[in-house]
């Protein structure tokens, strides 16, 4: 998927900027993947926190363990700004928060389980 982004971005912004120039307004637009965000920073967090402290921080762990929580839980892509913050406002609820708290504690302790890093 990201490398159809790539190829993709640049016709996707001139045909944007086609289309606004007209009218003289920019509008950024990128794909975002708001799960993602969360996800990504929640991880960081909770591996910095007194309750995960045995486990490893690498770099290649936290990447596993954000894939590994992402693939339990939905997408949410967004192009906006303001679709970006109504996204985060949705994912905020008790039972979206829940979800995705279980699903980074599980990816925790599954890469916990792992011997060394090349498993």
């Amino acid at each position: 998927m990201l490398f159809l982004s790539i190829l993709f971005y640049p016709i996707i912004v001139i045909m944007r900027d086609m289309l606004n120039g007209a009218k003289g307004i920019m509008i950024q637009l990128r794909l975002v993947n708001v799960m993602e965000e969360i996800v990504s920073g929640l991880v960081r967090f909770y591996l910095r926190s007194p309750e995960y402290q045995t486990f490893c921080h690498c770099e290649e762990c936290e990447m596993k363990i954000i894939a590994k929580a992402l693939n339990g839980l939905p997408s949410y892509y967004v192009t906006t700004e303001n679709d970006r913050n109504k996204a985060f406002d949705k994912l905020k609820s008790s039972s979206y928060i829940e979800k995705i708290n279980k699903e980074i504690v599980h990816a925790i302790h599954v890469a916990g389980k792992r011997k060394n890093h090349s498993e």
